[in-house]
């Protein structure tokens, strides 16, 4: 038997029309509710109906600045309102060669009119390339399915690879916290996604609450400037330092950078990790809080220079 066609990920194309097509893996995902109806004595339904059916689309992507200056454009630096069309687009894949030619009308998306983008965590590692995990949670416009699949199309945007970050300097109350090795932050979201009047998909979704912590791995002897009982924030400047192409580092003194910051919060130590042969690496995680009611927990540049 022959093998049906086969493709590949070609990028996300934005309301705006920009491409983020530095995407490491993309998976929509469909969870449904059915209802089966049983009749009495028999151990087999009968009935069987559509209850309730949320759609999502996670993603991983290298291209932090492009996503985040995408959500910003809203009134926070964590989610932004989708009003269509945003597409995820896959590229044909060639027998016998490697792909199709992106203007060939043979290709395939899912189109999405309505939903709420939104990152939900960002890593970065001594040597290893940053990244950012994003999700854009679908709802039902009242018009359209939630999910518009489209085959025989040709392709939109240009792929671009520009934008790889790393592991950052951190300043703690001032000083650099010194021999980071990795770094997490997480928004720690709940999602409020809701269905009424018997419809199958949402027609809501939005952030209930969000409670953004950073998780920071670090050689030397952090405890001694932090303490058993942990210490309060009041700066807490976090780094991912830019790569320069066909280079190394983009220099610090460059608005490249991106730069995460904080005003409030408290930092505390969860273990001291080593071995016979291996150096000591301390686990800190911060709490962050906003300082009043008009400001987020957390600041973001994303063409910031580095100290």
């Amino acid at each position: 038997m022959s093998i049906p066609s086969i493709y590949y990920l070609h990028g996300i194309l934005l309301p705006t029309g920009g491409l983020i097509s530095e995407l490491q893996d993309a998976t929509p995902q469909l969870t449904t509710q059915r209802l089966l109806g049983y009749a009495a004595g028999h151990p087999e339904p009968f009935f069987l109906a559509t209850q309730r059916q949320t759609i999502a689309i996670d993603f991983t992507t290298l291209a932090l600045k492009q996503l985040l200056d995408y959500i910003a454009t809203s009134s926070n630096p964590y989610a932004v309102a989708i009003a269509g069309p945003l597409d995820l687009l896959y590229k044909k894949g060639k027998d016998l060669g490697f792909r199709e030619a992106a203007a060939s009308t043979v290709h395939y998306r899912l189109r999405v009119m309505k939903g709420l983008l939104y990152w939900r965590s960002i890593r970065a590692t001594q040597a290893g390339n940053a990244s950012i995990d994003g999700r854009l949670v679908i709802t039902f416009d009242g018009t359209n399915q939630p999910v518009i699949p489209a085959g025989s199309i040709p392709l939109s945007g240009t792929p671009v690879v520009n934008q790889y970050y790393t592991v950052g300097p951190v300043y703690l109350n001032g000083p650099a916290l010194g021999g980071v090795q990795d770094l997490t932050i997480t928004l720690n979201e709940k999602l409020d996604e809701l269905a009424s009047d018997g419809d199958i998909w949402s027609t809501y979704a939005g952030i209930g609450t969000d409670a953004p912590t950073v998780a920071v791995r670090a050689l030397g002897e952090p405890w001694r400037s932090i303490g058993l009982a942990g210490t309060a924030i009041s700066a807490l400047d976090l780094y991912l330092r830019a790569k320069d192409a066909n280079g190394g580092n983009v220099a610090d003194g460059v608005g490249s950078h991106l730069k995460f910051a904080a005003t409030f919060g408290r930092i505390d130590p969860e273990n001291t990790r080593s071995g016979t042969s291996d150096p000591a690496e301390t686990s800190l995680l911060a709490q962050l809080i906003p300082p009043n009611t008009s400001s987020w927990a957390m600041g973001i540049s994303t063409a910031s220079t580095i100290p």
